[in-house]
C-alpha cells in the first residue's frame, strides 16, 4: 500500500536516523489534503446516515462504536 499511496504522491519515505534500517514514510502536502477531505466525506455521509434517526436510536448506535473502542 506504501508503494501505491508513494506513486499517487501521497507520502514520501525517510530514512530513519536512528535505526539505518528503518524507514518512515510522512504524508505529503497532497496526502494531508487528501486525508482532510477523506474525513468531510466521511462526516457528511454520516449525517446523511443518521439524518433520519430518532436522537434515541442515534444516542444508542454512538453508545455502540464507543463500546467497541
Amino acid at each position: 500500500m506504501a508503494d501505491k499511496l508513494e506513486a499517487d504522491g501521497f507520502l514520501r519515505r525517510l530514512h530513519d536516523p536512528p535505526d539505518r534500517r528503518g524507514v518512515l514514510a510522512e504524508p505529503t502536502a497532497a496526502g494531508v489534503l487528501a486525508y482532510k477531505q477523506a474525513v468531510e466525506l466521511l462526516a457528511a455521509e454520516e449525517a446523511r446516515f443518521t439524518a433520519e434517526l430518532s436522537t434515541e436510536l442515534r444516542a444508542h448506535l454512538l453508545a455502540l462504536s464507543n463500546a467497541s473502542e
